[in-house]
């Protein structure tokens, strides 16, 4: 590590910040006087994504129990204001995540090949992530789009999608446990958009309350409502 330190400012040439696996490269400059002042930049070409899970926000704590995640990703950032007992400084991230993969703890389904490229940011204690490009695998199923995602405790979400999805995998991949004997694919070309309860309990149901648009084709979907006789097929195409 290579710093100055003069009065009360530790100015950082540069740096590194080993956590786990994960290395993290940093230079810029702490104020210490009454109010800790921070105005730093970081960066990792190749940074754990199950190490920055131990970071994610308290929102995604379910998320964590529920989904293993494995892959690698590379970001550049900066965190800069004051650092007090009631206010922290802002934080903006650009990163990319490339070869991902999300596993379902439960069941073993998996999301894989995985591509995310977008940027989060903390504006005066409001979390938002924005991604410009996403794409993923859930088994036979692809899905493709971008997304928003506006404040974590009653989120505002914005998702353009496009998807071939094979409904029995992609169900389980989601934890639905109202629904069996699953069968049939869904085509769609949606855009979801609205605001949800909470990103901390969120389940499968939030995204149906969305508002949307788009068209879907549904081939062949047939399900059973578990604890009950109930069966239903479907076969459509419309626009939503």
């Amino acid at each position: 590590m290579d710093f100055i330190f003069n009065k009360d400012t530790y100015k950082f040439k540069s740096g590194l910040i080993s956590y786990n696996k994960t290395k993290v490269s940093f230079s810029g400059e702490i104020n210490e006087k009454k109010n800790i002042w921070i105005n730093l930049k970081f960066s990792s070409d190749k940074a754990y994504i199950n190490d920055l899970a131990e970071f994610f926000p308290v929102q995604l704590e379910n998320f964590r129990k529920n989904y293993a995640l494995a892959g690698y990703s590379a970001f550049s950032g900066s965190i800069k204001g004051f650092s007090t007992q009631h206010t922290i400084p802002d934080v903006h991230v650009n990163f990319i995540v490339q070869n991902a993969l999300i596993n379902n703890r439960n069941n073993k389904r998996k999301a894989t090949d995985i591509f995310l490229k977008g940027n989060y940011s903390l504006i005066k204690s409001e979390h938002s992530l924005n991604l410009s490009e996403f794409n993923s695998r859930i088994g036979d199923s692809h899905f493709q789009g971008e997304m928003s995602i506006k404040g974590f405790d009653s989120p505002a979400i914005s998702i353009n999608m496009k998807s071939d999805i094979r409904i029995k995998e992609f169900v389980e991949f989601l934890n639905v446990d109202t629904l069996e004997e699953l069968s049939g694919s869904l085509q769609g070309d949606l855009k979801l958009q609205g605001t949800i309860p909470s990103l901390k309990n969120f389940n499968y149901r939030d995204l149906f309350a969305l508002k949307r648009e788009g068209e879907v084709t549904a081939k062949d979907i047939s399900f059973k409502i578990a604890g009950s006789n109930y069966h239903s097929k479907h076969e459509f195409q419309r626009e939503i």
